[in-house]
């Protein structure tokens, strides 16, 4: 949805200066200067006096925790009037997630972590897919690793069916499948919660 990192900006900027009007309390020319803020961007010219500026009408833990919460409102009231909102938002977050932004500071505390285009639809049946995929992808090999890891444990405990050498080998390959299942499958749990 967003090509450059401004526009994701410049969409994030607008919902905070609207909400803070909406609410009868708007942003100072400093305050919504520091919005875009960023010394990597090329489109925004660092002006030290308007720093200057913001940092005298309000300190910078301040003036963060009002954007958050600005932002977090804006947020709120967004999703009460379409489901797109959240996709709008997160897609927003995870286009200016890739450069260096001052506002991703406030949009990481408003909105928690930046998460992937791709991983924003959590419904229908391209969420159903997604899910379909990492299991195929990690719990499958995940439990093929632990029942191989089982057989070899059992053959090397109960059966005794390898000769000494094959015994180190063996054992090496059962914990190296059991580590290797394991944290496939822990993996696929954590992206089951996300």
């Amino acid at each position: 949805m967003f090509v450059t990192e401004g526009e994701a900006k410049r969409l994030l900027v607008e919902k905070i200066v609207a909400r803070a009007a909406a609410e009868g309390n708007p942003l100072s020319s400093a305050q919504r200067w520091m919005l875009s803020f960023s010394e990597s961007d090329p489109e925004v010219a660092v002006d030290p006096d308007l720093v200057a500026r913001c940092e005298a009408e309000i300190s910078a833990d301040e003036y963060e925790a009002k954007v958050t919460g600005l932002l977090q409102r804006s947020y709120e009231h967004d999703l009460t009037s379409g489901s797109v909102a959240r996709d709008l938002y997160r897609e927003a977050h995870a286009k200016l997630a890739e450069g260096d932004h001052y506002l991703l500071v406030m949009v990481a505390a408003a909105l928690g972590p930046p998460r992937a285009a791709w991983r924003a639809v959590s419904t229908g049946p391209i969420a159903a897919l997604r899910s379909l995929g990492w299991f195929a992808l990690l719990a499958l090999p995940g439990t093929l690793g632990l029942l191989l890891a089982a057989v070899l444990a059992w053959g090397l405990i109960w059966e005794r069916t390898f000769s000494a050498p094959q015994t180190m080998v063996v054992a090496l390959v059962a914990m190296v499948l059991a580590a290797g299942g394991a944290y496939l499958i822990r993996l696929w749990h954590r992206e089951r919660r996300m």
